[in-house]
């Protein structure tokens, strides 16, 4: 190796051979001491338990010397290993120990036994006694040779090479390379035992001093007294501050410190097994909370931010009548005990009067409430309808489509839309004054009670109100991931009904009633029994948190009543005062009856608002489960908008080729012509139907797709609409306001008989365009539906036209919308397969001489004569795309039936061949015919 190679020095005991272990190992068995790597804890041996003082300790190591363990002592853990990948990667390796010269032999052999040919020298320091190849220290070894790193597991020596700029790697996680270990008189020489006793003294020592300075507790006693008014407005200002504190992380800014927790980080991948992942009050939950009060309070000057305002000002009103009712009581009261009846009437009156503004204030609290929920759910309904059905008809997203056909995380939007959104909306609207309205009654409470009876009681108060929350908050079940999994199941309950309406006459067909009555009450009763799940969870914790905090928690409230209780007693003089607490002033009976009274209410409703408080948490999970619903559904939305899709694919497409398709995405220009490049025709679950498409249609040029079930004709039309994505290659088509789509059964919508014609347009973009409805009577009698205005009672009659037309005239009024509109292209899949063909033959010529480019799959060679060019598919992947002859085409159609007519009477020829055959045979034989 080039001698310019950079050095490493590498330490040798415990470095690259376990010395320690080895010394431990011989100790146990000369001593029949139990002593263990661990009980290393200095790197001086001394030091350590069982090793002794240190003349002990050197007899000791010099009789280890001459030891078989010593000599035979084996290489650390993946030492050599490291060693010659330190080698290859070009460094020079030299060990430098502090063995003595007189250990060469010894350390030769272990090198040349575990570690041959990878070390380029070996220097000896002698740092533990004996004869060393120089005078050098380690630091001093290292600068002379070079070296570009030290590895060593000693603190000690890493940190004195470490002083003299040499980089050094602590080796080991041992306990003696995490303290260092000076050398020196006094403590420093002693054994382990000794430096205990020692340092055992010196801490008595130092606590005798301690408590010898520490004040008395009599003397602590008269510095509180003295200075207790002051304590108190601390412990005051310090609890309202832990109120608005704990309440900020608990509400609005929890886990922010501390990184997302274990359910956060599961939630964002999904539940393990396939399960939905669980839904917790977590960062996870605010952060979807968060984003969607930017939707439903858009800034401080909307609607909702009023009415938020007007409902926090009632609520403070209501707390500040609390507080004014309270006072009254004791007012009340003491006129009483003083048998004044002209103050007592008075504040009877006081009384009677104050359940105006209350009774005012709670029934505007109610009221503002249900107005916020309506406020919020309109602004969700119209987030979610923008994303949904697109702001305006240019976005070209079809949202609605690709969550319901392309992606497999929502099946029931509709119930989502509707019933999770007023969920969620009645939930939050109530959750701000389940949670705001408490919060507030603690703070105001608690500090009039402070100023009453004392702050002392806000420590103890605190105290029992963290670890009441602590074992409740422990205790609580996940009723955020029951509702959003009830929500769920009710969802698919709806869905199961909703299909059965749509399909309600195949079904009755099929006779197949008890199936869906099956598929019904199957999703019936797994609804039923996830409710009674939760409600037995329910009943259990009602119980838990009934016993907490009605009882464990009141514990501290029923303290704070016997103080008060107690000092009302010895302000009345029932009991003998020894000593003046400052802040008490003795009045007469009535004042304090009046005192305790209402510090007596203010107490009962601090401990409700506290209760109210906990009871919030099992509101918020609640809330949690809510969020979570309509968080997917915006999340959802945003990935369909984004080309993100989550389907369960074919297992074909997890073979490498089809998997390499399915990641890939193509580009789509805008163009006159329609044209695909190298496009393959891919299926939302992943099937490929054609690996590659290429053909091209100019306008004026009429296209005729065939082929089997299945193949992809209708695919390549929700390419052309925007419905399925591009997978590869080009797509140049116009833009999706020149296409018109005519499906086999068509979409008749909620509105009048002039709507069917004109949809997507309303009556006024229909005047806009210069159309009268004399004009949509002529298009009608294009398609032979003139009497259908009179017949069913004008343009203005509103109907379920889906129900009250046949399916040939439903194609019909399709045709008339596509004569209305005049796209450049219409796409027409089977449109016209219930039409007779003298008004099939007149829609396609009137279509054509609109100008209007077909694309069309039918079967019917009747329509051959008005396409030019035709794509067939074969089933198979493959495609043929040619200019078509109609007449040539039409006569090799024929002359296929007259081929196929004579193949089908072949059998019937054989049959009648192999007849004549057998009868001639008979005839051969028999004898009275060959006479004749």
């Amino acid at each position: 190796m080039a001698k310019t190679a950079p050095i490493i020095a590498v330490d040798f005991d415990d470095v690259l051979v376990a010395t320690n272990l080895a010394a431990a190992q011989w100790h146990n068995r000369e001593y029949g001491t139990k002593m263990a790597l661990e009980d290393f804890l200095y790197y001086h041996w001394w030091k350590n338990p069982y090793w002794g003082p240190m003349k002990e300790t050197v007899a000791k190591v010099l009789r280890f010397y001459t030891a078989d363990e010593y000599k035979q002592a084996g290489p650390v853990l993946d030492a050599p290993r490291i060693c010659k990948q330190l080698k290859a990667m070009g460094y020079r390796l030299i060990i430098v120990t502090a063995r003595s010269d007189e250990h060469r032999k010894i350390t030769e052999d272990a090198i040349n036994k575990y570690f041959p040919g990878v070390f380029d020298g070996l220097e000896f320091t002698a740092s533990i006694g004996g004869r060393g190849s120089s005078q050098l220290t380690k630091p001093q070894m290292l600068k002379q040779l070079g070296a570009s790193m030290l590895i060593d597991d000693s603190l000690d020596n890493c940190m004195d090479c470490a002083k003299s700029g040499i980089p050094v790697l602590l080796f080991g996680d041992y306990e003696w390379n995490k303290r260092r270990s000076g050398i020196g008189a006094g403590v420093e020489s002693m054994g382990f035992e000794e430096r205990e006793k020692v340092e055992v003294q010196v801490t008595m020592a130092t606590l005798s001093t301690m408590k010898q300075q520490l004040p008395t507790l009599k003397e602590l006693t008269a510095h509180y007294v003295k200075h207790r008014p002051k304590i108190q407005r601390f412990i005051t200002a310090s609890f309202v501050l832990y109120v608005v504190g704990t309440s900020y992380n608990s509400f609005i800014r929890p886990g922010s410190t501390t990184g997302p927790s274990k359910s956060s980080r599961r939630s964002k991948k999904g539940g393990a097994d396939g399960k939905p992942a669980r839904v917790e009050v977590d960062a996870i939950f605010y952060a979807r909370l968060k984003r969607l009060l930017r939707i439903v309070i858009p800034s401080i000057r909307s609607k909702e931010a009023l009415l938020l305002a007007m409902h926090s000002a009632f609520l403070v009103f209501r707390t500040v009548l609390s507080l004014y009712v309270a006072d009254l009581d004791g007012k009340i009261v003491s006129s009483l005990v003083r048998a004044q009846t002209i103050p007592f009437l008075w504040n009877i009156l006081r009384w009677l009067l104050v359940a105006i503004p209350a009774t005012y204030t709670n029934s505007m609290l109610g009221f503002i409430q249900n107005k916020l929920a309506i406020a919020y759910r309109t602004r969700l309904t119209e987030a979610v309808m923008d994303q949904y059905l697109g702001e305006d008809a240019k976005d070209e997203a079809k949202v609605f489509y690709k969550m319901s056909n392309l992606d497999d995380r929502i099946k029931n939007p509709d119930q989502m839309i509707t019933v999770d959104i007023n969920r969620f909306s009645t939930s939050l609207a109530a959750i701000y004054g389940n949670v705001a309205k408490p919060i507030l009654d603690v703070i105001l409470y608690n500090y009039q009670l402070s100023r009453n009876v004392g702050a002392e009681g806000l420590v103890l108060l605190t105290i029992g109100v963290q670890a009441s929350a602590a074992l409740l908050r422990a205790l609580t079940p996940p009723f955020g991931n029951y509702a959003a999994t009830e929500a769920a199941l009710s969802g698919q309950l709806r869905h199961s009904h909703s299909r059965l309406v749509e399909a309600s006459e195949e079904v009755a067909f099929y006779g197949g009633e008890q199936v869906e009555k099956y598929i019904i009450e199957r999703d019936y009763f797994a609804l039923v029994k996830h409710i009674n799940r939760v409600l037995r969870m329910r009943v259990w914790h009602g119980i838990v948190e009934e016993g907490i905090i009605k009882y464990v928690f009141w514990v501290d409230i029923r303290v704070k009543t016997i103080l008060t209780s107690l000092l009302l007693q010895m302000a009345m003089g029932q009991l003998r005062v020894f000593f003046k607490i400052p802040g008490i002033v003795a009045n007469d009976l009535g004042a304090r009856t009046e005192s305790f009274v209402t510090n007596r209410r203010l107490l009962l409703s601090a401990s409700d608002a506290f209760g109210r408080v906990m009871y919030s948490y099992k509101e918020l999970s609640e809330l949690a489960g809510y969020t979570s619903r309509v968080a997917q559904l915006f999340d959802t939305m945003s990935d369909v908008r984004q080309g993100k899709f989550d389907k369960q694919l074919v297992s074909s497409a997890s073979i490498e080729e089809n998997a390499r398709v399915l990641k890939g995405r193509g580009s789509i220009s805008v163009s006159d012509d329609i044209e695909f490049i190298n496009v393959p025709i891919v299926s939302p679950n992943g099937d490929i139907l054609v690996r590659s498409l290429s053909f091209h249609v100019k306008p004026g040029q009429h296209l005729l797709i065939v082929g089997p079930n299945g193949c992809g004709k209708s695919s390549l039309f929700r390419i052309l609409g925007g419905l399925w994505p591009v997978y590869g290659g080009t797509v140049r088509k116009p833009p999706a306001e020149d296409f018109t789509y005519i499906p086999q059964r068509p979409y008749l919508s909620l509105g009048t008989l002039r709507d069917q014609i004109i949809y997507p347009h309303s009556k006024a973009q229909m005047e806009r365009r210069g159309m009268s409805d004399q004009d949509l009577y002529n298009i009608l009698a294009v398609v032979g539906m003139e009497d259908i205005v009179e017949r069913e009672g004008g343009w203005d009659v509103a109907k379920e036209w889906r129900d009250t037309l046949s399916g040939g005239d439903k194609q019909r009024i399709a045709m008339a919308r596509l004569f209305y509109h005049e796209p450049k292209y219409a796409i027409l899949d089977e449109c016209t397969s219930a039409v007779p063909l003298d008004i099939e033959r007149i829609m396609f010529e009137h279509a054509t001489s609109l100008g209007i480019t077909l694309l069309t799959v039918s079967h019917r060679p009747s329509l051959w004569q008005y396409h030019q060019l035709i794509l067939q598919y074969d089933g198979q992947g493959g495609y043929v795309f040619t200019e078509l002859d109609a007449e040539r085409r039409l006569a090799l159609q024929e002359e296929k039936q007259l081929l196929e007519q004579k193949l089908l009477a072949v059998p019937k020829m054989k049959q009648r061949l192999a007849e004549l055959k057998a009868l001639r045979e008979d005839r051969a034989q028999s004898p009275v015919i060959a006479a004749a």
